[in-house]
């Protein structure tokens, strides 16, 4: 089969990664991958590795098109009429667009071709006051996917909320980046930490600051330790962020670590992740914590995390902006070892469950399931 996989980028964000190692996964299976993106940001260096058999197309800066009057086109038009183009020439079976900026560039370029196409939604349907969709996401979503003959959601919780305002809807969870540690490597020495990641920058959506105002609820009780906040950001944010922590009198005990190019590293290195957003969609930082032995907690947005982390056994989920709840959380993990490492383990097994070579099966059983229904609607006319 062939697939292709159109982005506006492969540089930095979730969704990008998510590409990637799903592009690895399916090419690993003997099929035909192209990721398509724009030449702008092709040339820029990897975050993320490519595998060598997942072949790379440019839709922007080479001239795919031919068009005596393409110079003059709007660049918007450009990048249509190059897609388009690309699309004749490889005549993929599939096609699936990763995120709304993607959307309609895609179908305008699978008019007229036999190709599957597949719009992958990465945001959550539904949003916190704090957080409201616009009206821009809400006509992507609820009006645009109409046209994509499967749209893709992360959990059963958007699937339930859109009802029956889309029709074909699968629930495809994100593929980890990282392979599960072997079971018997969590008996090594980890730092007695508390690690979160995120940007500083979206210091209100992943909730640090309820995060350091639970650890200075029970800091002095917890001997040793260390919260760990990961990730780069403007110095206002990290100044803010700072003031917290100093007005809690932790300073002392929590560490900004900036950036980290190999997060694979600072959870081995770990004991606990938390997981504090105010909302989140699909946590794939909170499941690949758990396949590198962090126990886990997790701020729970109406059900989502809870489709990662399904019982006590595997971590703790809690309400969103709960300080005394997400204090008591992270007591109970700090305070308890026997509890804490068994948490480790189940949820290094839970995380097996998304190896990527599993998520690409349930997209390749998807895949299948819209060529046939093509089909079958070719003969009936």
């Amino acid at each position: 089969m062939k697939i292709m996989l159109v982005l506006q980028s492969l540089v930095g964000g979730g969704a990008e990664r998510v590409a990637v190692v799903l592009a690895g996964a399916l090419a690993g299976k003997g099929h035909e991958v192209l990721l398509v993106s724009d030449k702008t940001r092709l040339d820029e260096p990897f975050v993320y590795d490519v595998d060598a058999r997942v072949r790379m197309i440019r839709y922007f800066g080479d001239k795919v098109c031919t068009h005596r009057m393409y110079k003059y086109f709007p660049k918007r038009m450009r990048h249509y009429l190059n897609l388009r183009r690309i699309v004749l020439n490889e005549r993929p079976d599939v096609m699936v667009a990763f995120m709304n900026v993607t959307f309609l560039k895609t179908l305008l370029a699978s008019i007229g071709t036999k190709t599957g196409i597949v719009a992958s939604e990465h945001n959550a349907f539904e949003r916190p006051p704090c957080a409201p969709m616009t009206r821009r996401d809400y006509f992507f979503k609820f009006f645009v996917n109409k046209l994509f003959d499967t749209v893709t959601v992360l959990t059963e919780a958007d699937k339930s909320v859109i009802g029956n305002r889309l029709k074909h809807v699968y629930v495809m969870p994100n593929p980890l980046a990282f392979q599960p540690i072997p079971l018997h490597e969590l008996s090594g020495n980890r730092k007695k930490q508390i690690v979160a990641a995120g940007r500083m920058d979206a210091w209100h959506y992943k909730g640090f600051d309820l995060l350091i105002r639970a650890w200075g609820r029970i800091a002095k009780h917890c001997d040793g330790w260390a919260l760990n906040i990961a990730g780069q950001g403007d110095k206002a944010s990290l100044d803010f962020l700072k003031g917290i922590a100093k007005e809690c009198r932790v300073e002392d005990s929590v560490v900004f670590s900036g950036f980290h190019d190999n997060l694979e590293r600072l959870f081995r290195e770990s004991e606990v992740f938390v997981l504090s957003s105010r909302y989140e969609g699909f946590g794939m930082v909170l499941l690949e914590a758990m396949s590198q032995g962090c126990a886990c907690i997790a701020c729970d947005y109406k059900g989502r995390q809870r489709e990662i982390i399904r019982s006590d056994e595997e971590g703790l989920c809690i309400e969103p902006e709960n300080i005394d709840r997400l204090a008591e959380a992270i007591s109970r993990m700090v305070g308890d070892e026997a509890y804490r490492n068994s948490v480790r383990a189940n949820g290094i097994l839970r995380a097996q469950d998304h190896k990527a070579a599993a998520i690409a099966d349930r997209w390749l059983d998807m895949f299948e399931e819209i060529r046939q229904c093509k089909k079958v609607r070719r003969n009936a006319l």
